[in-house]
């Protein structure tokens, strides 16, 4: 997409907060890009940033700039993805930061299936924390996020809030794995694997420690999902996921997924999430109804799953 750089250069330097580490990611010279910054502020008759020891912050006219900026851009994303709806969505590119544990049965199956009705369409795909995943959309960082219960925010919207519990998942062969539900108090003595303070997940666990008064000491804290299902599936101990992010192993016999009886695991959902108020590029959101359609037909297989 045709960005003017002025745009594209000052976006960059006020999300990484320094001239020299967005020259880097630009690939070009800091010298270039302190000349555009220079050239905008005398241009605008306002100074946009605030040089710093350690960096840059933006002044109250920079964040000003920066929202037009930003929407200048999304318009200029829109009229592109216009044209490439006039050529059959034969082009187009499509940003998306997602938790890790809805790539492998969830969002990679649903690129593939959109990619054979429009192969001209490109993908890139972050892995990232719901707390990060919220931020990289609400700052018009990516076009669409996945998300684990994402907090509500003015500047995001909830296309699709999709059912999916936490649940204790061990092995076959664990003493709890007959269990019909657990709760928390329950399994609190055994080996526990548990997500980061940036995870959805783990943001529930907590909540629930505290309504009970209680601490949890995990065994194994990790921002690994994968590291969680091995350390399950090896019968290490107990680790708390949802029954997309095991969907596979749960499939296969390899896990099992007893349901949590606490009120706020129950709650747990799935978020697909968009900028509120942006018009995604058409490419986007052709691609964003796809993927609702698919969320809420997996969340009717996964409740037959015992």
């Amino acid at each position: 997409m045709i960005t003017p750089p002025q745009f594209r250069y000052f976006l960059e330097v006020a999300r990484a907060g320094s001239i020299r580490a967005a020259a880097d990611r630009l690939h070009i010279a800091p010298s270039a890009v302190s000349r555009k910054i220079r050239q905008l502020e005398r241009d605008l008759g306002a100074r946009l940033l605030e040089r710093r020891a350690r960096g840059v912050i933006l002044t109250e006219a920079g964040t000003v700039y920066a929202r037009y900026a930003l929407d200048a851009v999304h318009s200029l994303q829109r009229v592109q993805s216009e044209l490439e709806l006039l050529r059959g969505l034969q082009r187009g590119h499509i940003g998306i930061a997602a938790v890790e544990g809805v790539i492998a049965d969830l969002l990679a199956p649903v690129v593939a299936q959109f990619r054979r009705k429009f192969s001209g369409i490109t993908f890139s795909i972050t892995v990232r924390g719901t707390d990060e995943v919220a931020r990289a959309v609400r700052d018009g960082n990516t076009d669409i996020g996945l998300a684990f219960y994402a907090e509500p925010h003015e500047n995001l919207q909830f296309v699709e809030r999709s059912p999916d519990p936490i649940c204790a998942v061990l092995a076959p062969d664990h003493p709890l794995a007959l269990r019909t539900s657990l709760y928390l108090t329950e399994v609190m003595s055994e080996p526990l694997a548990i997500p980061v303070s940036s995870f959805g997940i783990r943001h529930m666990i907590d909540a629930e420690c505290q309504n009970l008064s209680r601490q949890i000491s995990p065994v194994l804290e990790t921002n690994s999902i994968e590291t969680m299902r091995g350390f399950a599936r090896d019968g290490a101990g107990i680790t708390f996921l949802t029954r997309i992010s095991v969907w596979r192993d749960l499939s296969a016999g390899r896990l099992v997924a007893v349901p949590m009886s606490d009120a706020s695991f129950r709650k747990a959902t799935i978020d697909l999430i968009v900028m509120a108020g942006r018009d995604l590029p058409l490419a986007a959101g052709e691609f964003v109804d796809f993927l609702r359609g698919k969320m809420v037909r997996l969340a009717h297989q996964r409740s037959a799953i015992p």
